[in-house]
Parts: structure tokens; C-alpha cells; sequence
């Protein structure tokens, strides 16, 4: 025995956004992969920056443009501070977005689980 007429449109209507939600998963996901790799290979970039930056300060020390160097290496760490932050920020916001369409999945194969029974018996 089939589903009735009206379990039969609902379970389609379900199908649908369940569809549409995870091409919206699977894009949000791959985006949150991107963006950590990026995350990681700027990281890394201005760790060697930094580096850098301290050797120059050393060759710097004791002449009179010490304390330029100082605020300058001050400055660039602040700046990776901010530029961290803006990426975890974004990150966070993909990662529950992405969430918040599990759940949303998770609701459907609910409600798809209730029909099947509701068929069956």
C-alpha cells in the first residue's frame, strides 16, 4: 500500500527542501573548509612576517631607529590580531549557518520517519 494523496504531496514538498537544504549544506560546508585553509595559510604567512620582522628588529638594536622598529613590529602584530579575529568572526557565522541547516535537515527526516510510520500503521 502507497502513501495517500496528501502524504504523498507532503513527503514530496519534504523531498524538495530536503533537496534544496543540502546543496545549501554541501556549499556552506565547502565554504567553511576554504576558509580555514585560508585562514591557516595567512596564518602562517604572518607568522613568517613576524619572524622576520624580530631578526630586522635585532639587527636594529641599540641604533636610533629602535623604537620605529618596535612600534612598527607592534602595529604589524596588532594588525594580525584584527585580521584573525575578522576570519574567526567569519568563520563562526558559516559554521552556524551550517548548523542551523543540520537541524533543519534533522527536522525533515523527522517529519519523513512520521509519515513512513504513519502509513505503515
Amino acid at each position: 500500500r502507497g502513501l495517500d494523496m496528501s502524504a504523498e504531496d507532503t513527503w514530496n514538498k519534504l523531498h524538495e527542501k530536503e533537496r534544496q537544504l543540502s546543496e545549501k549544506e554541501w556549499d556552506l560546508y565547502q565554504r567553511i573548509e576554504k576558509l580555514d585553509f585560508k585562514k591557516m595559510e595567512v596564518m602562517d604567512q604572518l607568522l613568517n612576517d613576524s619572524h622576520w620582522l624580530n631578526d630586522l628588529n635585532f639587527l636594529f638594536e641599540g641604533s636610533r631607529y629602535q623604537s620605529q622598529m618596535m612600534d612598527d613590529r607592534l602595529e604589524f602584530q596588532h594588525q594580525v590580531r584584527i585580521m584573525e579575529y575578522s576570519l574567526d568572526e567569519e568563520l563562526e557565522k558559516l559554521r552556524k549557518e551550517h548548523k542551523s541547516i543540520e537541524m533543519k535537515l534533522d527536522s525533515i527526516h523527522q517529519e519523513k520517519r512520521r509519515l513512513v510510520t504513519e502509513e505503515i500503521t
